[in-house]
């Protein structure tokens, strides 16, 4: 199989929308918006991520929840067409990456300058905190110029051109799978999404307003950047397909006749049961070769799943662990005991949200 770690330049679009855009006079000089974070709770076939549908193009599935952990940007027009990039921003070829792409696809020529952070401090560790940036940046150019793009048409195009910071790299970005979770809990409400396909949606609800989110860092976390990641990750690759192939009826099985109905009538605990199909697929062995410690903290922490902690598992690939839970107080003090780095937040059902 060849490789799909590729590095290339900010504003590199791989795949172009297929409709042209006629755009309009800016109807506003200035967006700022605020977007939650996402938790992926469980990918439905890793081994699409292995072997994309086209350059690009990820048809993986995902189950996710959104939480009030927060993005912000904030994009001015200037005078000129260059693209400015606040010296506040932490992650600028993210951002400037995103500028280009919408900046092309749109096909204007003002100048623009923004700032856009993540207000939480935990990089490449499961809370799809570089899309947040990306979405972020993104929605706001478009709301000033009056949205010409719909969500499904933002999905496609910055998770079909999806990039990460290299460290050390401003001006280069590593190409990095994207199922559009990180979009799509910013781009629509409510707080539980499916995706299907291509970044399709096909059923959203909220996430009942007495639950919320404790999670859980290994303390053994480091901020790999993302060619580090990537470059651990393809160590794995036959292996995530592989485990993919053999579970891939009865994973299709579970999700259309378990997963998809107990998220339209909210059943939290029957959700939890269906997520921790991947402690059984091959996939939690996949995510500890990346995170030695996550085998060792899942198989002591998921035994205390129950009525009010209906959910215990971990997202994305790791190392965040996360609890949805109607008692924040028991599961902190037993996230405490197994030695994790503790913080919680609220659940979000609201995506995202403009000011000013």
């Amino acid at each position: 199989m060849g490789s799909i770690v590729i590095e290339f330049r900010p504003g590199r679009i791989f795949n172009k929308l297929k409709r042209k855009i006629k755009l309009k006079n800016p109807v506003k000089t200035e967006s700022f918006v605020r977007v939650p974070a996402r938790i992926n709770a469980m990918v439905f076939d890793t081994a699409t991520l292995v072997n994309p549908t086209r350059k690009g193009v990820y048809s993986a599935g995902e189950l996710l929840f959104s939480a009030k952990l927060y993005t912000f940007a904030r994009v001015k027009l200037v005078k000129g067409s260059k693209i400015l990039v606040d010296k506040a921003t932490k992650r600028k070829s993210i951002v400037l990456h995103t500028a280009i792409v919408m900046k092309k696809t749109l096909g204007f020529k003002l100048g623009l300058e923004i700032e856009a952070n993540n207000l939480y401090d935990y990089p490449h560790c499961g809370f799809g905190s570089s899309a947040a940036v990306q979405i972020a940046v993104a929605m706001a150019i478009n709301d000033i110029f009056g949205n010409p793009l719909s969500p499904e048409e933002l999905m496609k195009l910055l998770s079909q051109n999806y990039g990460e910071e290299i460290e050390g790299e401003s001006n280069r970005l590593i190409h990095v799978q994207s199922n559009g979770g990180g979009l799509a809990a910013a781009l629509y409400k409510g707080g539980m999404i499916v995706l299907a396909g291509e970044g399709i949606v096909i059923l959203r609800k909220p996430i009942p307003n007495n639950y919320s989110f404790v999670f859980g860092i290994p303390k053994s976390y480091r901020p790999f950047d993302a060619k580090t990641m990537m470059k651990k990750e393809e160590r794995v690759f036959s292996d995530m397909k592989r485990a993919s192939e053999l579970n891939a009826k009865d994973l299709a099985w579970i999700i259309l006749h378990k997963l998809l109905p107990a998220l339209a009538e909210q059943r939290l605990f029957d959700i939890g049961e269906c997520i921790n199909t991947k402690f059984k697929t091959g996939s939690l062995e996949n995510d500890s070769k990346l995170w030695p410690e996550l085998m060792e903290k899942m198989k002591l922490l998921k035994i205390f799943r129950c009525s009010s902690t209906p959910i215990i598992s971990y997202s994305s690939c790791g190392p965040a662990i996360f609890a949805l839970t109607s008692n924040p107080a028991r599961v902190k003090e037993i996230f405490r005991k197994a030695g994790l780095n503790i913080f919680a937040a609220e659940a979000d059902n609201d995506g995202a949200i403009f000011s000013g």
